[in-house]
C-alpha cells in the first residue's frame, strides 16, 4: 500500500528564463494550449496531449534552469504531510499559493525534488 495517495493528474514543473518566449515555444512546438497563468510566481500551466498532465513553466530570475520537478495532485496536502512523515520522509513545510494550491516538496533517495500539490 502506498504511503501516499494521489489523484489523477500531474504537472511536470520546469524552470525558464523567459516566460513569454517560452510559452510560445512550447506552444509552436508542440501545440500545448495554456490553462493557467499567474504573475506572482510567474507561472504559466500548459496542457499536453497526455490527459491530465500538463507542463508548468516557471520563471527564475538568476538561477538556472534545469531542474525538472514533477507535481502530484493530492486532494489533502496536510494529510499528506502527516504520512509522508510517519513513513519517516522529510518533507518541506506547507506552502500557500494565495488562492491556487497549498504545496510542499520532498526528495527521492537520489535527491530528486517531487511535490505534492493540493489544488485550493
Amino acid at each position: 500500500m502506498p504511503v501516499v495517495g494521489l489523484q489523477p493528474g500531474a504537472i511536470i514543473s520546469i524552470p525558464v528564463r523567459d516566460l513569454k518566449k517560452s510559452v510560445a515555444w512550447y506552444r509552436k512546438t508542440f501545440g500545448f494550449e495554456v490553462t493557467r497563468t499567474l504573475h506572482e510566481p510567474a507561472w504559466c500551466e500548459l496542457a499536453t496531449s497526455t490527459a491530465d498532465v500538463r507542463i508548468g513553466l516557471a520563471q527564475v530570475d538568476g538561477g538556472d534552469p534545469g531542474d525538472t520537478t514533477p507535481i502530484f495532485s493530492v486532494g489533502n496536502i496536510d494529510a499528506a504531510a502527516a504520512e509522508l512523515a510517519a513513513g519517516h520522509i522529510a518533507t518541506s513545510e506547507v506552502v500557500t499559493v494565495d488562492g491556487h494550491a497549498k504545496l510542499l516538496t520532498l526528495q527521492d533517495p537520489d535527491g530528486n525534488t517531487l511535490m505534492l500539490r493540493e489544488k485550493l
